[in-house]
């Protein structure tokens, strides 16, 4: 078996075991809850390798006007301008046990490059005073890993509010992780992100 790219351990939310990297190289989804300090839930993140360039996975996850076609749980998803020009992402979901929640975002898309490696990165925030939320921020990060391949790290952390006691609150994010990273590596085999179109 051939060695497994090096990444920069700066790079990551958490320290990952060899055995951890092992289940990430077979596709499998590292899943890890951290507490997050002034938040009433823990902060998810969840690591996984998929079998595509960074740039096409990149485009399925800003693809946010189709999130309802693919991602879990997402039942309306529209993008809008702000004020400033970033885009500001309305969605809706579809929660069991619970009346459904609404929320906007403000998201910001970045590629740089560190050190030779390139970084894709999208992130978002909460726009407060909108829907019926708590809190939600979070990030995709996208890094090359060997030929067509690449490594995806997610980290969300998401109050839906209501009386929902905490720990079904971080069941609920630590459940939904592998089937939302498993939809973003389904989506990413669809033509249409092709970067050589």
């Amino acid at each position: 078996m051939a060695e497994p790219p090096r990444i920069d351990p700066d790079l990551l939310p958490v320290s990952l075991e060899e055995s951890d990297w092992r289940e990430i190289e077979l596709g499998r989804t590292f899943v890890h809850l951290a507490e997050e300090p002034g938040s009433a839930v823990k902060k998810g993140v969840a690591i996984t390798v998929i079998d595509q360039d960074p740039e096409r996975v990149f485009r399925v996850v800003t693809d946010n006007e189709h999130f309802a076609e693919f991602m879990p749980r997402v039942k309306r998803s529209t993008v809008e301008a702000g004020a400033d020009g970033s885009p500001i992402n309305h969605q809706e979901l579809k929660l069991p046990f619970v009346k459904d929640r609404e929320f906007k975002v403000r998201i910001s898309n970045s590629v740089t490059e560190r050190e030779g490696e390139q970084i894709w990165r999208s992130a978002w925030t909460h726009v407060k005073g909108f829907g019926n939320i708590e809190d939600t921020t979070g990030s995709w990060t996208l890094l090359e890993y060997g030929e067509h391949r690449t490594l995806v790290i997610y980290e969300v952390l998401t109050d839906p509010g209501g009386s929902i006691p905490r720990y079904l609150k971080n069941l609920a994010t630590k459940r939904t992780l592998p089937a939302l990273l498993d939809s973003v590596r389904e989506r990413a085999r669809d033509p249409r992100y092709a970067t050589d179109l």
